[in-house]
């Protein structure tokens, strides 16, 4: 695989690799909105994508790493958080949106003007309740940052 490129089946995510993302989320009933900064880069020769993200300057945050699995014809993602839980799932990725499924499901689209618009939806009882959503911005200058 050339240096820089991504697995055929991460080609998707191209767009979001080598950015940073800040922007305002919100979740309904919520009394504060929360700042996400997201920062997505290619891993492991780009066997991978990775993206880490902290809330609030580092209140919350998290680790993704994203492959493809060859048995499984299923493009994979474990993601590990700072309150020490972690998480798996599929992901469905096409040029400018993807889709995960895991016990949270979200959806994060690459909008045509670079922006990242993102929604959520949790399984909570038995019903899918809607979760935090909002659209981020690049931003060269935002950190992501841990406690």
């Amino acid at each position: 695989m050339t240096e820089g490129r991504l697995e055929a089946h991460l080609r998707p995510l191209e767009r979001l690799v080598g950015r940073t993302f800040r922007g305002t989320l919100s979740e309904p009933g919520a009394q504060k909105a929360m700042v996400d900064v997201s920062r997505w880069e290619r891993a492991l020769n780009g066997m991978a994508v990775r993206n880490l993200h902290s809330v609030n300057d580092g209140e919350y945050g998290g680790d993704t790493v994203l492959c493809w699995n060859r048995e499984l014809q299923t493009l994979d993602f474990f993601y590990f958080t700072t309150a020490g839980f972690l998480t798996r799932g599929t992901m469905t990725a096409e040029p400018g949106i993807a889709s995960t499924r895991e016990q949270v499901t979200a959806q994060s689209e690459l909008l045509a003007d670079g922006r990242l618009r993102t929604s959520s939806q949790y399984l909570r009882n038995g019903q899918w309740v809607e979760g935090p959503s909002g659209t981020c911005v690049p931003d060269d200058s935002a950190v992501v940052r841990f406690r």
